[in-house]
């Protein structure tokens, strides 16, 4: 199968090229970022790069799009709120006019539990659960499903928006949570701010991240689906964990006003639709982490 990646340089995108080429997949990958081979260098922001003739004619007879390409940091959007609109609006309105002129018939669109608010009006969430506009982040990516909404309805493209809970792994970006914490962890000196020691996250690995795009790749379910553990762990036993295993010291520090949320996922219907499941623990996911990314 002939498919497109976009944000193929990204975290994700990272891990799913090489997995598609081992599968034996034709992998056109296009990223902001020219890492060769697993991107050429193309923004979805711009529809006149998407429509250029030389990746119009690489793609010819390609079946499906696996849409990464997005400002997936909340903070960052708030920060930069014209770049996250052109980004994570416009940009999969591009991709998915791409598709509908490319006659491609499966796209994979990458969204995030932060939807469904936070916290949730119930834990687990399912997709049932009533959609939030929380902050801009939350509200590109609802934009960004109802544009495949629109495009299912009016075209016929078929596609599934993967709800991913905290996703976490090798090669995080550090403007994470994830990545901060390590990144202090080689220092021996981890901050954690007491506004958000109750916070829990939803942590699924990227493999098995990858295990759902690929699986969501041959269905044909359309709609969304949650990827996540259905397990909370909050954000200081991690910190207090990746201390441990560092023999980092933790100070506790002041500043913002989070308070307490929780994230968990219903994944029973990617289990029922996909046969998907996680398989990685948060522990084993943790400890193989840190090993890599601190020695």
């Amino acid at each position: 199968m002939k498919i497109l990646v976009t944000g193929a340089a990204g975290f994700i995108g990272s891990h799913l090229v090489p997995e598609l080429m081992r599968d034996g997949h034709d992998v056109v990958g296009i990223d902001i970022a020219e890492r060769w081979p697993l991107s050429l260098r193309y923004d979805v922001r711009h529809e006149s790069h998407l429509f250029s003739l030389p990746l119009v004619e690489g793609l010819r007879n390609a079946e499906a799009i696996v849409h990464l390409a997005a400002i997936a940091s909340p903070r960052l959007c708030q920060d930069e709120p014209a770049v996250a609109w052109q980004t994570n609006v416009a940009g999969t309105y591009n991709v998915l006019q791409l598709a509908r002129h490319l006659g491609i018939g499966r796209l994979v669109f990458l969204s995030s539990a932060h939807v469904y608010g936070i916290s949730p009006k119930y834990l687990p969430t399912d997709e049932r659960h009533p959609l939030a506009l929380h902050d801009l982040y939350t509200s590109t990516k609802i934009i960004g499903e109802s544009l495949c909404e629109l495009f299912h309805g009016n075209c016929g493209l078929s596609y599934v928006s993967l709800r991913l809970f905290n996703a976490y792994g090798p090669g995080q970006s550090p403007d994470y949570f994830m990545g901060v914490k390590l990144k202090e962890a080689r220092n021996r000196l981890i901050t954690l701010r007491r506004d958000v020691r109750e916070v829990t996250k939803d942590w699924v690995h990227v493999r098995d991240v990858i295990s759902a795009i690929l699986r969501a790749l041959e269905s044909d379910y359309v709609g969304p689906l949650n990827i996540g553990t259905g397990v909370e762990t909050c954000l200081e036993a991690i910190v207090r964990q990746i201390a441990e295993m560092t023999g980092s010291k933790v100070q506790m520090v002041d500043g913002g006003d989070a308070g307490p949320s929780q994230m968990r996922a219903d994944w029973r219907r990617a289990r029922d639709v996909l046969g998907w499941k996680p398989t990685i623990d948060f522990q084993s996911g943790l400890q193989e982490l840190v090993r890599k990314e601190c020695g």
